[in-house]
C-alpha cells in the first residue's frame, strides 16, 4: 500500500489533484534541496536509522514505524506506507538523517492526524520540530526558509 503522500508526488505539478491534494508539496521539496542538499551522498547504518526512529517516536508518544532500506528503481528517496514502514532508497541516497525525518514526520503527522495534506501546516510542523531536535536545522532557520519558499509551518499536536 503506497501513503498518498507518494501518489500525489508521482503526478505532475500542473496536475490538479496534487493542487487539490498536496498544495505546498512543491514548496517543501524546493525547500529540501536548500536543507538537505548536502546529505546527499552520506550514509547511515540501518541500526542508526532504526534508533533515531525508535528514540523520536518515544518522545512523540506514537509507535514507532519499521525501518527498511531497500535498492528500488522509483524515482523515491524513501516513502511512507500507510501500514506502518518507512523504506529509505539506498539506489536514490535517501538512507541518511534528512530523508528519515522527512518520512517520519509523515508517520507522525498520519498517526495524529490522519486527515492532514501530505506536506500541510501539520507535516511542516512536525518535520521542524524533529530536524531542530536532531540538529538538522535550527527551528528559527527552518522558519526563515519556510517564509522564503511560502510554506506554512503549523502545529500537529
Amino acid at each position: 500500500m503506497i501513503s498518498r503522500y507518494y501518489t500525489n508526488k508521482l503526478r505532475q505539478p500542473d496536475d490538479k489533484k496534487l493542487v487539490s491534494c498536496d498544495p505546498q508539496g512543491h514548496r517543501v521539496y524546493k525547500m529540501e534541496r536548500e536543507i538537505v542538499g548536502g546529505s546527499i551522498n552520506t550514509h547511515m547504518s540501518i541500526e542508526a536509522l532504526r534508533n533515531i526512529t525508535n528514540h523520536a517516536c518515544r518522545k512523540l508518544k506514537v509507535a514507532a514505524p519499521k525501518v527498511r532500506v531497500v535498492r528500488s528503481s522509483k524515482r523515491l528517496f524513501g516513502w511512507c506506507n500507510c501500514d506502518g514502514r518507512i523504506y529509505l532508497n539506498k539506489k536514490r541516497h535517501g538512507d541518511n538523517l534528512g530523508v528519515l525525518l522527512h518520512e517520519l514526520a509523515h508517520w507522525v503527522v498520519w498517526v495524529k492526524c490522519p486527515e492532514a495534506e501530505a506536506h500541510g501546516p501539520e507535516f511542516m510542523g512536525c518535520y521542524t520540530d524533529l530536524m531542530a531536535a536532531y540538529k538538522v536545522l535550527p527551528k528559527d532557520c527552518a522558519k526563515l526558509l519556510a517564509s522564503r519558499y511560502g510554506v506554512v509551518i503549523g502545529e500537529y499536536k
